[in-house]
């Protein structure tokens, strides 16, 4: 018989692990049943507040408001998805974090109002409060819209910024509000919003546009809200300041509209811009009166006192503009246009364009002293279309409206006749190589009555010509190296003619097929890799001009060109082309290269040996020592097949390639 103790003893594991059974069963059960309380619970909570918030944002506002979700979190931190406030605003996530005297921080991500960029909201103590308030404006008690929801950030700093990622010489926008009180006032009706309230447009630069409101009028109907500023002044890109005459707005569920009139009342300048919504079209208005161009438009390559309107629409995914200015006293500085300042001149441009899904087009008319430019753009069905036209005036007329500095090697010339011209460039994307260009000159009559002083080309006829690359350098007879055309190896002009100019015989100055390739390459590669220069053309760029890639350059170029093919012979063209090529480090003409590469003679040079010298023009310091490391570029052997299979003499006259 077992004793008592013994059996007891032997049991309570037993029940023991009963209990722990049991327990094990219930606990899933009831962690299940805790999260499911929990989780409605929350939501309870969750729908309660998000009604709570709509209710206090649709009484405060005056327009309908809803949010889909508010969602509680640790921290505390609070999240709020698709917040719409009417049709005027629409926030996709806003996060919010919450802790006793922490500063709270708000990211607003995606705002579809205005850019698709996060906006980022901060809200901390900025010492004790100083309010700015006009003794005229304030009333201690009053009557007014009683609807009207109250500001009070009083002692503190409300912070919005928003990053620009569009190209634009903004980068980014900034709305910085401090110290604002609000109080009734008896001769308005309405409140006033006093402090100091900031929006800032910042450039890359930290150059600002920045509006400056000192106090606010907010009144509000069943129309909508109305605010209007009472005080303030606009400080623009330059620094300029300019009081505020009028800064109203009007905002509806379905309509509003924004006016700006700041005016420079010492200059009597001004600016006035208008914006409105009605439904879904926006329409904009900037009308400048005597300001300056870079006062707007910070690191402008343009400055001029500018005068002027654009309109601007916008309605379902289509937009249109049309603008008129005039621009006095302006100045040009851009690397690209030329090496100096070019102006003071005055014009007058006049802008038209519209736009939407896949298409949109655009004309340009510009006025610069008697010359009338047309330009165009257009891009439909991935074609794009560009068109130039020149109205037909006289030839000295076009040469009188160039302003100063843009060709100051054509000063003192003169001409007669009259020119006119058309250009168009058609360019399909998907096949840039099929574009074409046509280029007509509708008259042309110009012929030159007076040479200029700078660039005479009559100089070239013959004799010594003194060049500066920088240290003087004569081309002529009195130079060592230079070589007249029957001294210098029928090799050599066939090896630079096809690598240089293959149809130099038959052009009058310009190869405009090259010049079409050209094109379209640094259109479609969207910067200026490749040129088209002929050797006429570089005789007239290495005699006169530098080698700067501007538009100044490029106009001497084209005009003195021109001249050259009037007054020189191919042959003589060539002969002084051969003499002056850079082809290494201080090394010009084909004479002091091959004695500098191969030690002989220009006219015993092998058809291989002409083939490297060619094949340096284009780039000396890269491939001048190649030659020297006896290295044959595959840019040598296709020379040499082309010279094979068209050897031009320097008459234009085929002959055959000696093995």
């Amino acid at each position: 018989m077992t004793p008592p103790i013994a059996s007891e003893t032997a049991a309570a594991p037993q029940e023991a692990a009963s209990r722990l059974r049991w327990w094990r069963a219930l606990l899933p059960a009831g962690l299940i049943t805790l999260a499911c309380g929990w989780s409605l619970a929350l939501h309870d909570v969750e729908r309660a507040l998000s009604q709570a918030f709509c209710r206090v944002l649709t009484s405060r506002s005056g327009m309908s408001a809803s949010i889909r979700q508010i969602g509680l979190g640790a921290g505390p931190t609070l999240r709020l998805y698709d917040l719409r406030l009417g049709s005027l605003f629409f926030v996709r996530r806003i996060d919010a974090e919450l802790a006793g005297s922490r500063p709270t921080r708000m990211r607003l991500f995606q705002p579809l109002l205005v850019l698709k960029q996060p906006l980022q909201v901060e809200s901390k103590p900025e010492g004790p409060p100083s309010i700015a308030t006009s003794d005229r404006r304030r009333r201690n008690h009053g009557a007014g819209d009683r609807r009207l929801p109250p500001i009070e950030v009083v002692g503190g700093r409300l912070l919005a910024q928003l990053r620009i990622a569009a190209k634009t010489p903004f980068r980014r926008a900034t709305i910085d509000v401090r110290n604002i009180h609000t109080q009734w006032d008896n001769a308005l009706p309405a409140r006033v919003v006093s402090g100091a309230l900031t929006a800032t447009l910042q450039t890359a630069d930290k150059r600002t546009l920045d509006l400056e409101v000192a106090s606010l009028s907010l009144r509000r109907s069943r129309q909508g809200l109305r605010i209007a500023a009472l005080a303030g002044q606009l400080r623009l890109a330059s620094g300029q300041r300019l009081p505020i005459d009028t800064l109203r707005a009007s905002l509806r569920p379905d309509q509003g509209e924004l006016t700006l009139r700041a005016a420079d009342r010492r200059r009597g300048g001004g600016l006035l811009l208008q914006i409105s919504k009605l439904g879904q079209r926006w329409t904009g208005r900037l009308k400048l009166d005597r300001l300056t161009s870079d006062s707007l438009w910070p690191n402008s390559p343009l400055m001029a006192t500018t005068t002027g309107e654009l309109q601007l629409t916008f309605e379902q995914r289509r937009w249109s503009a049309q603008g008129a200015f005039t621009l006095h006293r302006a100045m040009v500085d851009h690397p690209r246009i030329a090496r100096r300042s070019v102006g003071p001149f005055d014009a007058e441009l006049k802008l038209l364009g519209d736009g939407g899904p896949g298409a949109y087009s655009g004309q340009l008319e510009a006025s610069i002293n008697e010359a009338r430019w047309q330009l165009s753009a257009r891009y439909r069905d991935g074609q794009l279309q560009f068109a130039a036209a020149l109205k037909p005036l006289n030839c000295q007329d076009l040469l009188g409206s160039l302003p100063d500095g843009l060709a100051p090697k054509l000063e003192g010339m003169a001409l007669s006749g009259q020119i006119g011209l058309r250009a168009d460039l058609r360019l399909p994307i998907a096949d840039p190589d099929s574009g074409k260009l046509d280029v007509a000159f509708q008259p042309f009559s110009c012929k030159v009555l007076v040479d200029p002083l700078l660039a005479d080309a009559r100089s070239l006829r013959s004799g010594d010509l003194v060049l500066r690359r920088p240290d003087p350098w004569i081309l002529g007879p009195k130079n060592e190296h230079y070589r007249p055309l029957e001294q210098i190896s029928p090799h050599l002009r066939t090896a630079f003619i096809v690598a240089e100019d293959r149809s130099f015989h038959r052009h009058h100055g310009f190869d405009l097929f090259n010049i079409q390739r050209a094109l379209l390459h640094n259109v479609v590669a969207r910067k200026v890799s490749r040129g088209a220069s002929t050797i006429s053309q570089q005789v007239a760029k290495n005699v006169f001009l530098n080698h700067h890639r501007t538009l100044s350059r490029k106009l001497q170029e084209t005009v003195l060109t021109w001249r050259i093919e009037q007054l020189l012979s191919k042959r003589r063209i060539l002969e002084l082309y051969l003499n002056l090529v850079e082809l290494g480090a201080g090394i010009y003409g084909v004479q002091q290269a091959s004695q500098h590469y191969f030690a002989r003679d220009a006219l015993a040079l092998t058809p291989l040996q002409a083939a490297h010298l060619a094949a340096v023009a284009p780039s000396p310091k890269h491939w001048g020592p190649q030659i020297r490391n006896k290295v044959v570029p595959r840019r040598v052997v296709i020379l040499m097949r082309m010279m094979r299979n068209r050897a031009v003499a320097a008459d234009g006259r085929l002959h055959k390639l000696n093995p």
